[in-house]
């Protein structure tokens, strides 16, 4: 396979690429993965940087710790400058999920997740919906901070552009597809717990395509086509 010399100057586009397919297949060698990206990045009209480059760029994305290392409770907040109001919302979100994803206890959700929740809250009125949106946002927020250039210091914020036009679109169909498209990249190689939010988004994702809030703003793309 053909390899270039000299690495070009790497998009923020193909970083978040090369980001999210190491996070996505931790266990497949980074030489394989490597030679697949090479592949990709050409067919999207790009200048592929070297094999080499690119395992040391799938090494160092590996290297991250995963947001999914713990669950939110009280006591973590004094740590963290959340508003009171969220706590009920918070309560609401996880008895909602008991009840579509028929648990026996409330669920967990992941600390990553429960700050842009402590975000959006008085965006996203419907519980699910901030559930699924909240997941969006931290899932990108960790691709950005992984694929991001060393020459970028570490507490420059992620930019949600894209994710803000969504939303402010109502573009929840874009949301949802995001939030569980990227559930896998954002915890640790755990076939419990990978199987734990899988079922659980299932259900939820199911719940708001049955139950769309009345009266909401949010518009799916199957509703824009048809408008």
């Amino acid at each position: 396979m053909k390899e270039y010399k000299r690495n070009p100057k790497i998009s923020p586009t193909i970083r978040r690429l090369i980001a999210i397919e190491a996070l996505r297949y931790p266990r497949t060698p980074r030489s394989v993965l490597a030679a697949e990206l090479i592949d990709k990045i050409r067919d999207l009209g790009e200048i592929s940087s070297t094999q080499n480059t690119l395992e040391r760029m799938i090494s160092d994305a590996r290297s991250h710790e995963p947001p999914v290392q713990s669950n939110w409770h009280l006591g973590l907040w004094a740590k963290y400058d959340m508003p009171p109001v969220v706590i009920p919302r918070l309560f609401e979100i996880q008895k909602k999920i008991k009840e579509v994803a028929e648990l026996s206890e409330l669920p967990k959700i992941p600390t990553a997740v429960a700050l842009w929740i402590g975000q959006l809250h008085a965006v996203v009125k419907d519980p699910l919906k901030l559930y699924l949106v909240a997941w969006a946002y931290a899932s990108h927020q960790y691709v950005g901070m992984v694929a991001r250039p060393a020459t970028v210091a570490e507490d420059v914020p992620v930019d949600t552009s894209e994710l803000d036009t969504l939303l402010a679109n109502g573009d929840f169909g874009a949301l949802t597809a995001l939030a569980v498209g990227f559930k896998s990249i954002m915890n640790k190689p755990d076939a419990e717990m990978n199987g734990y939010l899988t079922d659980i988004m299932a259900r939820v994702k199911d719940a708001v395509k049955n139950n769309p809030m009345e009266g909401s703003h949010e518009r799916t793309h199957s509703q824009k086509r048809q408008g």
